[in-house]
């Protein structure tokens, strides 16, 4: 018999997005270690700073990037719940 699983899609986005965070964050530091001859005022309670402003760009981003993915997944996890439910109403009448 297949067991329904509520929480997987949702997980599965989540953990997506929080590796897209990482490759961004990634992707951004990358940028400042290569260029920092241009910031030479950079300090490190600033740089921090950014990093945190960078996290508000980088929602937006992701976000625009992938809305369609993030609409889908929601429909497939009404579609799990719905099932989830229709399975344990057909066990308790014994179907």
């Amino acid at each position: 018999m297949k067991r329904f699983s509520l929480i997987s899609n949702f997980t599965a986005l989540l953990w997506n997005t929080l590796w897209v965070y990482v490759a961004y964050m990634l992707c951004r530091l990358a940028f400042v270690l290569v260029n920092l001859s241009t910031y030479p005022d950079l300090s490190l309670s600033y740089a921090f700073h950014l990093f945190g402003a960078g996290i508000i760009f980088d929602t937006t981003a992701i976000q625009k990037a992938a809305e369609n993915q993030f609409l889908l997944s929601c429909v497939i996890l009404k579609s799990s719940i719905d099932s989830f439910w229709r399975l344990q109403t057909w066990e308790k009448e014994g179907y």
